[in-house]
């Protein structure tokens, strides 16, 4: 999403300042759905105030992955699951991440359905516009450079970035706080 924000702002002639104030806007609206989530102000000023804040104010991914993660949240807390999948569609394009509470909110969403306090229905007005929207991106890569991996291949290759997954991360982090 930023690469796409930026070319946006570009036409005016300040991609990386349009950024930031989209960012800091963001991140203000990260902090009142976060108060109507916990309703604790206390927990608001903190993500405004602590030293990983730095990183929603700039031009990452940051502010916009955690406002579409909060607002995924809050939206099927009130049961609006429509709105709800399409934020984690969008969630997914910012961040692959995302993809993480994609799976998650699915299974909360099945033990309900096996609870029988979950239609299928419901479960399908959240997934159906999620999932069409986080295939957006891949399909944009294959259409242009015939590889809808093409992000995670450039990382790989001139980032050094590690080829990883969801798994190995956890055993790694697993390793570490065992030391």
């Amino acid at each position: 999403m930023i690469p796409l924000l930026m070319k946006f702002f570009d036409l005016f002639g300040t991609p990386v300042l349009g950024v930031m104030i989209i960012n800091n806007i963001a991140a203000l609206f990260s902090a009142i759905l976060l108060y109507k989530l916990t309703n604790d102000f206390t927990a608001s000023k903190l993500f405004l105030c602590s030293p990983i804040a730095v990183f929603t104010f700039i031009a990452y991914t940051e502010s916009i992955f955690i406002l579409l993660t909060l607002l995924v949240l809050y939206l099927y807390k009130n049961e609006k699951y429509i709105a709800a999948g399409i934020c984690l569609g969008l969630g997914v394009c910012c961040r692959n991440m995302t993809a993480m509470l994609f799976f998650a909110i699915f299974v909360i969403m099945a033990i309900k359905f096996l609870q029988k306090k979950l239609s299928i229905i419901t479960i399908l007005k959240m997934y159906i516009p999620a999932t069409l929207i986080s295939l957006i991106y891949p399909t944009y890569l294959q259409i242009n450079f015939g590889n809808w991996k093409s992000f995670m291949d450039v990382q790989f290759q001139y980032w050094y970035r590690i080829h990883s997954n969801i798994f190995t991360a956890i055993m790694a982090d697993i390793k570490f706080l065992s030391i």
